[in-house]
């Protein structure tokens, strides 16, 4: 015979002993090395690192429409960087770096040793964020794959042309097979 259980009879998690456990009533009491960490961390390095981010964006963004100028919407698969655009493009990689490091994250720990380009040309990565791809263009300064969206958005269309981003329309199967040939060319 089986058991079945309804709705009422199973516990909630978030209103039973085990599970939630509300704050001491007594009060907020912070010691003074609390404080200094709060006053330092939130009233300087905070208002800090967001103008620092919006700088490095700034200047991203600036390097890549720079680097741009003169190159249709859509730059051919085969089309190689001139020397200037190379040299003007390179620090769009510190950028990141430096857009890493505001958002938060200090310092990443990588585990193996990366394989050199020859041997492994495509870096396969799954990202959950932007943060992510902004990782991965700080480490590899990659040429990335992106949905063709990514192309018409104002500022950030610009710093994917820049990366020599292809853009993959996904309703469109003839897209795909574009992209396809155009990876090893990169």
């Amino acid at each position: 015979m089986e058991v079945q259980e309804t709705w009422q009879d199973l516990k909630n998690p978030f209103l039973s002993k085990g599970y939630f456990n509300p704050p001491k009533k007594s009060g907020l009491m912070w010691s003074i090395y609390s404080l200094v960490k709060k006053v330092i961390g939130c009233g300087i390095l905070l208002p800090l690192r967001v103008v620092l981010f919006f700088i490095l964006s700034l200047l991203a963004f600036l390097l890549s429409k720079i680097g741009t100028i003169g190159l249709p919407k859509r730059i051919p698969p085969d089309y190689v960087y001139s020397f200037w655009r190379r040299l003007l493009l390179y620090p769009i990689r510190y950028c990141a770096r430096g857009l890493v490091f505001c958002l938060g994250f200090w310092w990443i720990k990588t585990t193996g040793k990366p394989a050199n380009a020859r041997r492994a040309p495509i870096i396969i990565a799954n990202h959950i964020s932007l943060i992510d791809a902004v990782f991965m263009c700080s480490v590899y300064q990659p040429c990335a794959v992106a949905k063709s969206d990514v192309g018409n958005m104002p500022v950030v269309g610009v710093m994917a042309r820049a990366i020599q981003t292809i853009f993959v329309d996904r309703l469109d199967h003839n897209s795909r097979k574009v992209s396809y040939y155009a990876l090893p060319t990169y």
